[in-house]
């Protein structure tokens, strides 16, 4: 994207008269820039610095929540052969073929790179990110990438959408049925894996459904099949275990398309969305009062940009203790550095694979929520020697960049969401912004 395209935007909504928010200033600004996106420019902190808080996450919504048509690679819509069909293939072509998916598999990875990288809207991608970690499907479980872009589809379009919508969407979409071996759960050889990772990793969270529950829901989820001719989804009630099964307390001849239904009536789901949410946008804990509270809300409504909304305008989402409480991934590290100087100093590709050996592969993500495990012994000295890649990258930046690099107090403010870690002692400016990356805060947001 241009990077000044955000700040011109931001300036039209400038309070013509005192705002019932508090107007940001570049600390809050940069804070919420960093929470809601992958750094910001030197432009959008200052624009957004004069903005009330109010003004400044309706901007941010309203840009995310644009309806912008979906630009898969021209194969996104080819037929899926049939079963038939693959069977008459011999050696080679089923060679050519797992070779071609392979690469189509690794050209939808750097599609998504280049999304982020050029995106008008900075909190859609994160949004959507955030939604492919918490139903993760990782793409080297699905077999046809055309059948992956589908599942990329019902994510985008449901990220600020109704939550419900698409949760049910997904539990009858063939990548992330297969991705977690949901077709292969049937009546008479049964796979716990789908039902598992379902309800303890994406919608209730661990240790709230006990066995009775999950024995259940898997015999509830047992009957999910893919067409032979072009591989949708279908029921197939010849694999579907009969008869009544017992989950969360109710009992009756349930059947998958019930259970989206059974997972949102129950309690621990809202929290858990809530909880989930919270830790991407804001920290890693969320007080019991700020959790009821929006889960309640979120409960009645079920809107994830109400969510959203909600979470940054709470008043915990601006306390000093949540400055730099959240651990920056590879993809907000690489990008924010460029995004702060902005220049792209590392192409899609490099993006996607520099990122893929910090620890965090497009369509392939650890789904755990806890950020600070993107920093370990081996990672630590990869990202510091990233940084000083690219801070050398940044010799050819503008006039206007390089004055404003000279002002240490506003470097730090923009680059840095806590007090740096040691002092800083360069005199040229190259020197200064070197410092600044390589100290320890900047791997915060």
């Amino acid at each position: 994207m241009s990077t000044t395209a955000l700040a011109s935007l931001a300036a039209q909504f400038l309070p013509s008269s005192a705002s019932a928010s508090f107007t940001l200033g570049i600390d809050n600004a940069r804070h919420l820039l960093n929470r809601t996106g992958y750094g910001c420019t030197l432009n959008e902190a200052r624009t957004f610095a004069q903005l009330g808080s109010d003004e400044a996450i309706e901007l941010l919504l309203s840009a995310a929540e644009a309806q912008i048509e979906l630009e898969l690679p021209s194969w996104a819509n080819e037929r899926v052969l049939s079963l038939y069909e693959q069977n008459q293939l011999d050696s080679d072509s089923r060679r050519s073929r797992r070779q071609l998916f392979i690469m189509r598999k690794e050209e939808l990875q750097i599609w998504q790179t280049r999304k982020i990288l050029e995106t008008d809207s900075p909190l859609r991608e994160k949004m959507v990110m955030f939604w492919h970690r918490l139903f993760y499907a990782p793409i080297v479980d699905v077999p046809e990438p055309t059948q992956y872009c589908q599942y990329i589809r019902i994510i985008r379009e449901h990220a600020f959408g109704d939550y419900r919508e698409m949760l049910r969407a997904l539990m009858q979409n063939p990548a992330f049925i297969q991705a977690h071996n949901g077709h292969r759960n049937m009546r008479l050889r049964s796979d716990e894996r789908f039902t598992t990772t379902l309800l303890e990793h994406m919608t209730l969270g661990p240790g709230v459904a006990d066995r009775r529950d999950l024995r259940g829901m898997q015999k509830t989820l047992t009957g999910l099949s893919l067409d032979k001719d072009d591989g949708s989804y279908v029921f197939n009630p010849e694999q579907h275990v009969d008869g009544d099964k017992t989950v969360f307390e109710q009992t009756a001849p349930f059947e998958p398309v019930d259970a989206p239904d059974l997972i949102l009536q129950h309690p621990q789901n809202a929290r858990w969305v809530v909880k989930c949410m919270w830790q991407e946008f804001a920290s890693e804990e969320i007080e019991d009062d700020v959790l009821d509270e929006l889960s309640n809300d979120f409960r009645r409504h079920h809107s994830n940009l109400q969510l959203l909304q909600s979470i940054l305008l709470h008043p915990n989402f601006w306390k000093n203790e949540h400055r730099g409480a959240l651990m920056k991934s590879p993809l907000d590290l690489i990008i924010s550095t460029s995004r702060l100087f902005d220049q792209y100093l590392l192409s899609a590709e490099e993006t996607f694979e520099v990122s893929k050996r910090l620890g965090l592969e497009i369509f392939h993500q650890n789904p755990s929520f806890t950020n600070f495990g993107w920093v370990n012994p081996s990672t630590l000295p990869l990202r510091l020697r990233l940084l000083r890649r690219m801070s050398r990258g940044t010799e050819q930046m503008d006039t206007a960049l390089y004055d404003w690099a000279q002002d240490q107090n506003l470097l730090e403010q923009i680059t840095l969401p806590i007090p740096p870690q040691r002092p800083v002692t360069a005199t040229s400016v190259q020197g200064k912004i070197a410092a600044h990356l390589l100290d320890l805060g900047f791997q915060l947001k």
